[in-house]
């Protein structure tokens, strides 16, 4: 603990104001109260502080937000759709082809019955 004369020193140099940013982790620097700015000291000397555009941190948002957006609409509108007409195609295909051999097998068989019943009957 502090004696008062360190106590009043803080209390008139302003030490006690000092922010510390890991105090609240997540926001990492200090923003207008209000639309959530950064604020920024003044690099004229005066030991102001200045609110930086809210388009700041928009800007750094916006171009992943828009890339994936794209990369989003890409998908539905072009790969989703192919890659179920592909699936639809390739399943009829496979079936078809199924029913293909199925068919010639039992062609297969059939002949191979009759020509053993016919010459088994004479």
């Amino acid at each position: 603990m502090g004696t008062r004369e360190v106590y009043e020193e803080k209390l008139r140099s302003g030490a006690h104001l000092h922010r510390d940013p890991t105090m609240n982790p997540g926001l990492g620097s200090a923003r207008c109260p209000r639309c959530l700015s950064l604020l920024t000291p003044n690099s004229s000397g005066e030991g102001d502080w200045a609110i930086t555009s809210v388009l700041h941190d928009a800007t750094a948002v916006v171009p992943p937000l828009l890339l994936f957006s794209g990369t989003s609409a890409l998908f539905g509108a072009y790969a989703l759709p192919t890659f179920a007409q592909l699936t639809v195609t390739s399943y009829y295909a496979a079936s078809s082809a199924s029913h293909y051999a199925v068919s010639q097998i039992t062609r297969q068989i059939e002949r191979s019955h009759l020509s053993d019943t016919n010459g088994n009957s004479r």
